[in-house]
């Protein structure tokens, strides 16, 4: 018999079941455009909810019996979801500094900082994830450095954002369709980590309505995966908007400098 957090697990499943093959495709079509990382995260969040949804089907059809292994597996994914939206932003920033600052030394050492950063998130998320049925206290400490890492640089890559428009004048067109895409972006992502602080601090909290397996389904869904489907959303706009445009600027530069491929 159906419940709510079945119909949930339902619905999840639903709406990333095509969501996958969009992504996949959206990276095919910037594959040959650098950087990847800006489309590549995409796949792996749409399969990771796609997992979600379907654990959260299977966690929740024996509701008196929830089975450890699926809600630490249902824990972990929805956690490291987050990350791949912080990768995405990285690489929107890497896109504007490959097209308009290519050979400027900041842009790389700017690249390398946050790409160490969210991997030591991903680390602390992950063994937050698989420790809180064992040792919650342990549990949530991780998982909150963890975001507090997320958050920091979600901010540092907000303030970029923030830089590049007050330039917006002197970039390529395409670049200023990524910083608008990022400051629409910005709102719901903020919203997304602030429920992930909410969430990690009750995630086994049977009272707490902040948490994600026994809280308000509601606060749930509307916190983490409406905000979650928008970003998404736009992300893949802006990937299938300035392909054609990203790549027809790359040859213009191939023609200029003499490395464009003979025929």
């Amino acid at each position: 018999m159906l419940n709510e957090r079945m119909s949930l697990g339902i619905a999840i499943t639903a709406f990333y079941a095509p969501a996958v093959p969009l992504a996949i495709y959206n990276f095919w079509r910037n594959r040959s455009v650098r950087p990847r990382m800006a489309w590549s995260p995409m796949i792996l969040f749409t399969l990771m909810r796609l997992a979600s949804g379907i654990i959260t089907i299977l966690l929740w059809q024996h509701p008196s019996n929830l089975n450890t292994g699926l809600i630490i597996a249902d824990l972990v994914l929805l956690n490291i979801g987050v990350v791949t939206f912080i990768v995405a932003g990285i690489g929107q920033v890497r896109i504007v500094l490959i097209d308009n600052y290519s050979h400027h030394p900041i842009s790389n050492k700017i690249g390398s900082a946050l790409r160490a950063s969210y991997v030591i998130a991903v680390a602390l998320l992950a063994a937050g994830g698989g420790l809180v049925t064992s040792d919650g206290k342990i549990a949530r400490i991780l998982g909150l450095v963890g975001y507090a890492i997320l958050a920091v640089e979600l901010a540092v890559l907000i303030g970029m954002e923030v830089c590049f428009f007050m330039r917006r004048h002197e970039l390529l067109q395409t670049s200023r369709k990524v910083i608008l895409a990022s400051f629409a972006i910005a709102p719901f992502l903020i919203v997304r980590v602030a429920y992930g602080f909410l969430d990690v601090a009750h995630e086994l909290d049977f009272t707490s309505k902040w948490s994600p397996l026994f809280g308000n389904i509601y606060a749930f869904a509307f916190m983490c995966l409406f905000m979650e489907y928008v970003i998404l959303c736009i992300y893949l706009w802006l990937g299938f908007s300035i392909t054609s445009e990203r790549r027809d600027a790359q040859r213009r530069s191939a023609l200029a400098t003499g490395d464009a491929p003979k025929v």
